[in-house]
């Protein structure tokens, strides 16, 4: 519209043969070979994976009934709801009211193949049809018979030539096929193809739901033309009547603050002329820019209201009046000398300074592995021409769509290709439980969670909360967490204990909130070593404050260690069993962690003579020092236990959410105040057994690491 094009062309051939019935004059017969048809239409092109019915049995159909149920479903994905499917027990949304001008049985289509089962009717008034559709579903949300929404659609497709010979033998169609909207040279109007949908809601529940809010209804109102010169002659003192009682009852008294009318507009030399006495009636004293969306795509009849709806929607999000196409001398049947006719578009800001921070996760789902491809393509290419809008993408993909059997997703900066994940198979039917898993220490790296804490508040916020808990504390760091996470590698104190233990607890309570935000909460966790403290605070059997006290005397109590004995730890790839052959007196296994990943720990040198021997044995086993400074789960640690414990008083542990399997006890623990964490500082960690107990509890599995990096030697089992 911006670029003053439109979208007439021939009748396409594969709806009828436009030479045998085109016949000016003659009985029976089309008076126009053009008219508006929408693009890449193929009718028989139906994806059966997507419907409850066949690709045979949507051949019988009517085509409208398929193209509406697909904009219906696009209408959902666009306002970001994805659980507004009906379900017997009750749990989910009142389903929607389906309002739609078509044949009697396409909302119905819809409502069947979207399981919405609020009553579902057909508005059949001619060329107000969408609109007065429109305003039944905004009266029954006002009234509270539909209370969670609505669809309004239209949907108006030429498939045969009746209709067009009807409208011909009546007159109203242009013979050159374009509507000349309030041109001193209109002669009817071009029918137009049209198939549209939207979904509405009560504005405060749309902010409640964090719905993308394109427009403001600010009132609807309908009346009837009573007896005129004519049966289809509008009335134009009827018109004004209805402008001005939309507006008494939206709250608007100052006509002028009104910017634009986009009018009904055919291009009717009878119809035009009086609609625009109306309009001129109301803001003759103020002036007023007046459009219609009719000479660019067709007069879509009974769907046209929502194309209007649709377009001055656009002209709002991108504060332009687009142009008035097929416009050269004014109506000399009207007065224009109030109006202006926005021959040109206003100007708009143009390019993008492209302001995503980071990086994004986004996730595609469809009924096929085909659609899904197309899903993530098109995606990509509306990224490319809207750079800013990555951050919206991921969220209403995240968030906001229904998910499908077939999955795939993507990271990205808006920056480069998409580089889609292998399509997942069809996602089982039965529920999968979530669970989060915690590392311990030895994960930590120099400006880990840096991005977070620079690019979101709810990470920022709970870091800096944590630090203020430790402030409070008699014997508190004169550091802050915060300042530690962003300084640099060259600068970085993460490799001491007192501080790297806060950090890295800090960072995974902050990734519990943040997964929070975003609905992701766990149904079962699992922590190594000290990542149990963070899992004791997600599955709510600690307080964030007792977690971060409990993080920062774990690593505080070390300092002492130092002095009295020189501990480090590796880790091996190998299982229990296999290590036992090279170990020597002062270094015991301290972490059963998978069937072939352990951890060693104990005396430094002895550590380093076993590392030695392990790789001179088995070269191809992964052997790795920690970035520990003493040997957690070892004998060393008894050294300063009972010092732990009494720095840390008492931790006010109460019953958890969710199940805690623990790497102490090797099974569910409901007890975790403060003598469970001087046994997790000097016992083992049975964190294989752990996850096994875990596996047992739940049929159904996914793992999601809670930790400050991600390593590929730490996959758990499915």
């Amino acid at each position: 519209m911006v670029n003053g094009k439109d979208s007439r062309c021939q009748v396409p051939k594969d709806r009828y043969n436009i030479d045998t019935w085109y016949g000016p004059g003659c009985v029976a017969h089309v008076g126009t070979k053009y008219g508006h048809f929408l693009e890449e239409l193929n009718l028989a092109n139906i994806d059966p994976n997507f419907c409850s019915f066949t690709k045979q049995e949507a051949e019988l159909l009517d085509p409208q009934q398929c193209l509406f149920l697909e904009v219906v479903y696009e209408a959902f994905e666009n306002s970001g709801t994805s659980n507004w499917r009906g379900k017997d027990d009750g749990q989910d949304l009142n389903p929607t009211r389906t309002y739609v001008y078509g044949d009697y049985i396409i909302a119905n289509r819809a409502s069947y193949e979207l399981d919405l089962k609020d009553p579902s009717m057909v508005v059949r008034t001619a060329c107000s049809s969408s609109m007065i559709g429109l305003h039944l579903a905004c009266q029954d949300i006002l009234s509270g018979d539909c209370a969670d929404g609505a669809i309004v659609g239209g949907i108006n497709l030429i498939i045969t030539p009746r209709t067009t010979v009807a409208l011909t033998e009546q007159g109203v169609l242009s013979e050159d096929g374009r509507c000349k909207t309030f041109d001193a040279d209109a002669d009817g109007y071009a029918r137009g193809q049209s198939v549209s949908a939207i979904y509405i809601k009560e504005l405060s529940d749309a902010v409640r739901d964090q719905d993308p809010s394109r427009a403001v209804i600010r009132s609807t109102c309908a009346a009837a033309d009573g007896k005129t010169p004519g049966f289809t002659m509008p009335n134009p003192e009827s018109h004004e009547k209805l402008m001005r009682r939309g507006h008494r009852l939206a709250g608007v008294s100052d006509f002028s603050k009104t910017a634009m009318v986009e009018c009904h507009g055919t291009g009717t030399a009878v119809g035009d002329p009086l609609e625009v006495s109306a309009v001129a009636n109301v803001w003759g004293d103020h002036g007023i820019y007046i459009g219609s969306v009719k000479p660019d795509i067709g007069h879509g009849e009974g769907a046209s209201g929502l194309s209007s709806i649709m377009k001055m929607t656009l002209a709002l999000e991108n504060k332009t009046i687009p142009p008035n196409i097929n416009f050269k001398t004014p109506n000399p049947k009207k007065s224009a000398a109030s109006f202006g006719l926005g021959r040109k578009p206003e100007s708009k800001s143009q390019g993008s300074d492209n302001k995503n921070l980071g990086w994004y996760l986004l996730t595609f789902s469809a009924k096929h592995p085909k659609a899904l491809e197309m899903s993530a393509q098109r995606h990509e290419e509306y990224l490319t021409i809207h750079p800013d809008s990555l951050s919206n993408m991921a969220y209403t993909l995240n968030t906001k769509r229904t998910v499908h059997s077939h999955r795939a997703f993507c990271v990205t900066d808006g920056l480069d290709s998409f580089e889609i994940s292998k399509i997942v198979k069809p996602a089982l039917g039965s529920k999968c439980d979530l669970a989060f898993v915690f590392t311990g220490e030895g994960a930590q790296w120099a400006g880990m969670g840096l991005e977070l804490l620079r690019s979101d508040g709810i990470f920022k916020d709970k870091v800096d909360h944590l630090d203020n808990e430790l402030s409070r504390l008699s014997d508190g760091p004169n550091w802050s967490m915060r300042d530690e996470m962003l300084t640099t590698e060259k600068t970085s104190r993460l490799s001491k204990a007192e501080i790297s233990q806060p950090c890295c607890t800090a960072i995974q309570i902050a990734l519990v909130e943040l997964f929070g935000s975003w609905g992701i909460s766990p149904d079962a966790v699992v922590g190594h070593s000290s990542g149990e403290i963070a899992a004791a605070y997600a599955c709510g059997a600690i307080s964030a404050q007792d977690a971060i006290r409990v993080a920062y005397y774990r690593g505080n109590s070390t300092i002492a260690l130092k002095s009295l004995r020189k501990g480090g730890m590796a880790a091996i790839g190998l299982g229990r069993e296999d290590v036992e052959q090279y170990l020597q007196p002062g270094v015991t296994i301290g972490c059963d962690n998978l069937p072939a990943s352990v951890t060693l720990t104990g005396d430094a040198d002895v550590l380093e003579r076993v590392m030695g021997t392990i790789r001179t044995a088995e070269p191809s086993v992964l052997v790795r020092p920690l970035r520990v400074e003493c040997a957690y789960h070892s004998k060393h640690m008894k050294l300063i236990a009972q010092d732990y414990a009494s720095r840390l008083g008492t931790v006010n542990a109460s019953q958890s959410r969710v199940p805690f399997y623990s790497s102490v006890t090797r099974g569910v623990n409901s007890d975790l105040s403060t003598s469970y964490w001087t046994e997790n500082l000097v016992s083992p960690v049975w964190f294989k057994e752990a996850i096994q107990a875990a596996l047992q509890s739940h049929d159904n599995l996914t793992w999601r690491y809670c930790r400050a990096d991600y390593n590929a030697d730490t996959r758990l089992p499915d």
